[in-house]
């Protein structure tokens, strides 16, 4: 394992455009054996930062007044817990290219205080043992830009 303190600094840049900016935080860098380095700032902004190999991004934590800020950027990410895994935030997005896909042994609940809207590019399959759906304060719409079929042993209207 190498250690090295160094300031980080643009070397052979002219001297009085250096002096005009501020001295950037000093460095503590550590190079390991596979090729992948952790450096800490101090002194200024604080950060602890994991680069592969390539010098690629992988981990960083920056410590902020308000808290630290934890950053990955990996192949995979396994998170596995024997109790709750609880998620708290603001704001909650995911986004994933390829799909997603939620498995539950038990029962799935979605409380939602506001409004959900759902939109879809394809086809949206509903399937269950059985369904409901009831408007406590309100109306049911139901609109097709073609047929709209109803289709059961016994179809009730108003029963």
């Amino acid at each position: 394992m190498i250690i090295s303190r160094a300031r980080r600094s643009t070397s052979n840049m002219d001297r009085t455009r250096a002096a005009a900016r501020p001295l950037a935080a000093p460095v503590t860098v550590m190079a390991f054996a596979s090729g992948r380095t952790v450096a800490l700032e101090h002194g200024g902004p604080e950060r602890l930062t994991v680069t592969d190999p390539a010098g690629r991004f992988e981990v960083a934590i920056r410590f902020t007044a308000a808290g630290p800020v934890l950053e990955v950027a990996a192949l995979g990410l396994t998170l596995r817990s024997d109790a709750a895994l609880t998620l708290s935030c603001d704001e909650l997005r995911v986004n994933a290219r390829d799909g997603i896909t939620l498995d539950s042994q038990g029962d799935f609940v979605q409380r939602v205080a506001g409004d959900v809207r759902q939109e879809f590019a394809g086809a949206l399959e509903t399937c269950a043992r059985s369904v409901s759906i009831a408007a406590q304060d309100g109306s049911v719409d139901v609109s097709a830009s073609d047929d709209a079929c109803i289709v059961g042993r016994r179809v009730l209207l108003n029963p």
